[in-house]
């Protein structure tokens, strides 16, 4: 860890977030690495996880860990949820406003440039995010504007033909529903 001074007073970033020592030998980094890595996806398993844990998963990721991007992410990792921007900017600024809507909206759409949150746009008004990046399927409740996980397995999709010379990167299925 890094202990000087930020300037003018205040901490370097360093001293507010430690960075970690990192083995020398193969094995070592190798073991390093794995902890971290289970540490960091822990709310895979349903734990909460800890702003050091979220710190190393913004880092692993190359995302640089500010205080805005880790509020975020403590948000969205918190437990499985849909959540659009407004959603997030409205969470995150509960306690006091810190966090601009330009910086949950880059945040977001970093996040999920970097394959940390799947971005799912349910129709051209409604963008959400959410921490599951697996492929999985959505009822969209057009009435209430929530979205949904379809059961897996519920939806089948077969028989895509992909043009010459390039290859199928996923299938979004957005069910939309609402009032009979």
């Amino acid at each position: 860890m890094v202990v000087s001074g930020g300037g003018k007073g205040r901490p370097s970033f360093d001293r507010i977030h430690p960075q970690p020592s990192v083995p020398v030998g193969c094995a070592d980094t190798l073991r390093y690495n794995l902890r971290k890595t289970v540490r960091a996806m822990a709310f895979l398993n349903g734990d909460t996880p800890g702003s050091s844990e979220i710190t190393d998963l913004l880092r692993g990721h190359g995302i640089s860990a500010t205080l805005q991007r880790v509020q975020i992410a403590q948000l969205m990792f918190t437990r499985p949820q849909h959540l659009c921007a407004e959603q997030v900017l409205d969470n995150v600024n509960q306690s006091r406003p810190a966090v601009s809507k330009a910086t949950v909206y880059n945040t977001l759409r970093l996040f999920a440039a970097k394959g940390l949150v799947r971005e799912i746009i349910a129709d051209p008004t409604k963008v959400f995010y959410e921490p599951k990046t697996n492929g999985h399927h959505h009822y969209f409740d057009v009435d209430s504007g929530e979205l949904t996980d379809i059961a897996p397995g519920a939806v089948v999709v077969s028989g895509v033909t992909v043009p010459a010379g390039r290859r199928l990167l996923g299938v979004d299925v957005v069910i939309r529903i609402g009032s009979a």
